[in-house]
């Protein structure tokens, strides 16, 4: 360009969308799903020499589906499949970032016929997409073809990061945009359920909430900082976590006495581990007593972090209060069976340790609620509890929806405070 030279004007074909318009199969495209469906092995997706090498046999395959059905040169073929060409995407610049909302909410990419492509979600929004200006989908979500089928992009904001979630889920149910993964995800067991009063006493990893009467510790940030903690409770008190009954008062007493080691008591964990290694040095089992000191030490060094569930019946709809914004604002959240039913902000001058102004927030809520959409959405709003843990007020709530008028719900929970 600076010799004053003309540019390139080698031909393109956009493989993906002669793939997709040739082939039948409808799953997130990408080049090994494509290299699958025609009886290729793609060994190393990600690896550059890899990558052009299955592109080359892609290709290859699909020009002879293409003249099997009569076309001649791939172009033509892709030309008349086509058709006239699509307009030029919109343009995805500075400028237009600029009017991109800062705050949480849900982005949807839409196609040049306005079908949605792609839904995602951010909890700054403008941070969020303001990283494709530089990069494309793909690099970034793996999302190969995205960028030549994008026209556009649409925001919505929402209020809070746990709104946008449900609404991105909700989002992808009614479109079912073909570059967002379609199955079901494994749900992370991220919740204890201590079930004393079972028919076999136990304490387990779970991935879901009930109101069966069983007591639920979490949600934790992550799967393996539950399995931590559950193994440690499993180490002091191994009936706890049995699978089937050997005695009953024995297994009950133990699931009781791991989730108050769970809850954050570690006295009597500790008192039983200190009689034991004394009975231990007593006995000359030396290297017995050194494995319950080194148990004590690791007792010691549990940190035990707030549960946001314990306490709260989950039969029964509670609060979730998140910590004030920079306006001072605070967004709360009516939470009932491990769904979002409706949301609310409250000025920063309103005391959730009044009664009566509590009163007015939940019955005001209550009018905006709306049944749960899908059971997928307890599975997000359990997530959310665990990636806010401590950062929440729990509100409990009085035990019937139906509070007559003026009735006072139940005092609140301090941020972080736990209810046995």
């Amino acid at each position: 360009s600076r010799a004053g030279k003309p540019g390139l004007a080698n031909r393109q074909v956009e493989l993906d969308m002669l793939a997709r318009l040739l082939l039948t199969e409808r799953r997130k495209p990408s080049l090994v799903a494509v290299a699958e469906q025609l009886g290729l092995n793609h060994p190393r997706p990600g690896y550059p020499p890899a990558d052009a090498e299955a592109i080359a046999r892609v290709t290859l395959a699909l020009v002879r589906i293409a003249r099997q059905r009569g076309g001649g040169e791939l172009l033509d073929v892709q030309r008349a499949l086509l058709g006239v060409p699509a307009p030029p995407p919109e343009p995805l610049d500075h400028r237009w970032l600029a009017g991109v909302p800062g705050g949480p909410g849900v982005y949807l990419v839409r196609g040049h016929d306005g079908a949605v492509l792609y839904v995602g979600k951010g909890i700054d929004l403008r941070r969020r997409l303001a990283a494709y200006l530089g990069r494309s989908f793909a690099l970034h979500r793996r999302l190969e073809g995205l960028s030549a089928r994008a026209a556009r992009v649409e925001t919505i904001p929402t209020d809070s990061d746990l709104e946008a979630r449900v609404l991105e889920a909700r989002l992808i149910r009614r479109h079912r945009p073909p570059f967002n993964v379609q199955r079901r995800q494994r749900q992370r067991r991220t919740i204890i359920r201590a079930a004393a009063n079972d028919p076999v006493p136990r304490a387990q990893l779970v991935a879901d909430v009930a109101a069966d009467g069983a007591l639920y510790l979490g949600p934790f940030r992550s799967e393996r900082a539950a399995r931590a903690s559950l193994a440690l409770a499993k180490t002091v008190y191994p009936p706890a976590c049995m699978r089937r009954l050997v005695d009953l008062q024995t297994q009950r007493e133990a699931v009781q006495a791991a989730v108050r080691l769970l809850s954050g008591n570690r006295a009597d964990a500790l008192d039983l581990l200190q009689q034991q290694m004394r009975t231990e040095s007593g006995a000359g089992d030396r290297a017995a007593a050194e494995r319950t000191r080194a148990l004590i030490r690791r007792v010691l060094d549990f940190v035990c972090s707030p549960s946001p569930l314990l306490g709260i019946s989950l039969s029964e709809p509670f609060l979730a209060v998140e910590p004030p914004d920079q306006g001072g604002r605070r967004r709360a959240h009516l939470l009932g069976h491990g769904h979002l039913l409706a949301s609310t902000s409250l000025a920063p001058d309103i005391p959730l340790s009044s009664p009566t102004a509590l009163a007015r927030i939940v019955d005001e809520l209550r009018r905006e609620s709306r049944p749960p959409d899908h059971e997928e959405d307890a599975h997000i709003v359990t997530q959310w509890l665990g990636d806010a843990g401590s950062r929440l007020a729990i509100v409990r709530l009085s035990p019937s929806s139906a509070r007559a008028p003026g009735q006072p719900p139940s005092p609140p929970l301090e941020p972080g405070q736990l209810s046995r």
